[in-house]
């Protein structure tokens, strides 16, 4: 700052600092009404235009739910008649993920 007043003194130029002070921050607070306007229009252009991003799982056709369904129809059937022979094998996967010996897992 005090090379910038040196060369404008040498210059034989007068400057009133206050004035220009008030004129910039007045520019300044113009420049950021400005700024805040544009940010509210394009941040409603863009909520409009596009939709937001879907999250979660995705979502299964008629056809693919029917064959879940099926499958697991089928799965509850075996488990009520007592035939499905894999949560029936000595050291198997029970349907909870844990390791059974006989028909029931202890806990």
């Amino acid at each position: 700052m005090k090379r910038i007043s040196k060369s404008l003194q040498m210059l034989g130029v007068k400057m009133d600092i206050d004035r220009v002070l008030t004129d910039l921050r007045a520019e300044r607070d113009r420049l950021n009404e400005i700024i805040i306007t544009l940010e509210r229009l394009q941040g409603s252009v863009r909520q409009d235009e596009t939709q937001p991003k879907r999250r979660g799982r995705k979502s299964m056709d008629k056809a693919a739910r029917q064959e879940v369904s099926e499958r697991m129809k089928r799965y509850w059937s075996r488990r009520r008649s007592g035939s499905d022979t894999k949560t029936e094998t000595a050291g198997s996967e029970g349907p909870s993920g844990f390791m059974v010996s006989g028909k029931t897992a202890a806990a």
